[in-house]
């Protein structure tokens, strides 16, 4: 078959725990640097008694704190700001060296930590962005008080240069502190107009759904009292196509909203734990009656090692429920003879993700196709050939779904030969 991956979009959640480990490996990497290269400046005479008291302490914290993030990432304000308070400390700490015991070890120690110490307000606005710029303005008032104290009380013992290089950290921190606020406060206005768009575009779509649907049962209603009355077969033919209409135009109307809904930046997922076995069963009897009566087999596979105990899952099982209902009936929409399959597996290399996958002999697509049927109101050639009713908005819905639990998505498809949809989500436990 002609394969290709179309991998969705991570959820927040999933975005959160991609920084969560980001900030594990960047921590633990830094730690275990910081103390190689700190052998390698002790041995070259470059280290001033203050590195030599700071450097292993805050060398060891950036290790500890990476594997707090990677272990209990829960934990990830905590253990930033274990490693950035004494870092902030040590910058202190390098500047009075320089101010007061200049020396070759001492400018070396503050050129080469200088080029990192923005780095902390980086840190602290990815990880508290509501408290990050108090934070960054009590760590840049130290070096202001710091020059207040050297320049009326310790005047007399402190170095030219390491005055200037002191007046140039506090001429370009406040600097970095003001453009991280402003782009954090750009990002949330961004946050509330988008918020706000979309609660504007939700209320016109409410309200026409609204009025349609009004209008679509007062159809409805004059439809089936016409079915009462009318006897001549192909009066009642004609009704039958009235009726399906409606029901379609139903079935938009759900689509569209469904779609608005997803859309929303602010939606929630709301995991539980559930027993997923129980669910694909239950997938299986509410589907086998359709496919029975288009003639089709209709079958659940799950691994023959599956000796029939509960895989229990720890997602949004309402969202897994309509992925499969809405893959499973667009699999039955298109095909005409032959098979739908639902599979599951738990991959020995990702214990704790399932692969779910929904598979057909139906009418497939060629595979120049396969990166345009994720888009909302697409239908393909084959697709309106085969007379099958749709809004081109089912996949669109379903890769939104699954986004919104961070899973990803895969699809294979051959023409006249039949299409499988694979989708691999965290939670089994």
């Amino acid at each position: 078959m002609n394969n290709i991956a179309s991998s969705v979009d991570v959820s927040a959640q999933a975005q959160q725990r991609k920084m969560e480990k980001l900030f594990s490996k960047v921590f633990i990497v830094g730690g275990a640097g910081t103390a190689i290269a700190s052998l390698f400046d002790s041995n070259s005479g470059l280290f001033t008694p203050w590195d030599n008291f700071c450097t292993p302490i805050t060398s060891a914290l950036y290790f500890i704190s990476g594997l707090l993030i990677y272990f209990r990432p829960q934990w990830i304000t905590l253990a930033v700001l274990l490693s950035l308070i004494p870092s902030a400390i040590y910058q202190q700490g390098v500047l009075y060296m320089v101010m007061h015991h200049p020396s070759a070890a001492s400018y070396y120690s503050a050129a080469s930590s200088g080029s990192f110490f923005p780095l902390i307000y980086v840190v602290l606005f990815i990880v508290l962005p509501k408290g990050a710029a108090k934070l960054s303005w009590i760590h840049c008032a130290g070096f202001y008080l710091q020059f207040l104290l050297n320049h009326f009380w310790f005047s007399d013992s402190q170095s030219v240069e390491g005055e200037h290089l002191l007046v140039e950290v506090m001429m370009s921190h406040p600097v970095y502190i003001v453009a991280l606020s402003y782009i954090i406060r750009l990002r949330e206005r961004l946050h509330a107009t988008q918020q706000e768009a979309h609660q504007n575009k939700e209320e016109f779509l409410a309200m026409l759904s609204h009025e349609i649907r009004n209008l679509l049962q007062t159809m409805v209603g004059a439809i089936d009292l016409l079915n009462l009355k009318l006897k001549d077969a192909t009066e009642r033919r004609n009704i039958v196509r009235l009726q399906n209409a409606a029901s379609q135009l139903q079935i938009y109307l759900q689509d569209i909203n469904e779609l608005t809904r997803l859309e929303d930046p602010a939606l929630s997922v709301k995991k539980s734990p559930f027993n997923l076995t129980q669910l694909l069963h239950d997938m299986r009897d509410e589907w086998l009656p359709q496919a029975e009566n288009q003639g089709l087999q209709f079958t659940l596979q799950l691994p023959a090692t599956h000796t029939g105990a509960a895989w229990m899952m720890n997602t949004d099982e309402a969202r897994l429920r309509q992925i499969i209902s809405n893959l499973i009936s667009n699999a039955l929409k298109y095909t005409q003879a032959g098979s739908v399959t639902l599979a599951a597996r738990v991959d020995s290399e990702m214990p704790h993700s399932v692969t779910i996958t929904v598979s057909d002999t139906g009418i497939g697509m060629d595979e120049k196709y396969l990166d345009k049927i994720f888009k909302p109101y697409v239908r393909l050639e084959n697709a309106k050939q085969s007379r099958a009713e749709g809004s081109g908005l089912g996949l669109s819905i379903v890769q939104r779904l699954v986004s919104s639990i961070g899973g990803t998505m895969r699809v294979e498809s051959q023409l006249n030969v039949g299409s499988r949809f694979q989708i691999t989500v965290l939670g089994i436990v």
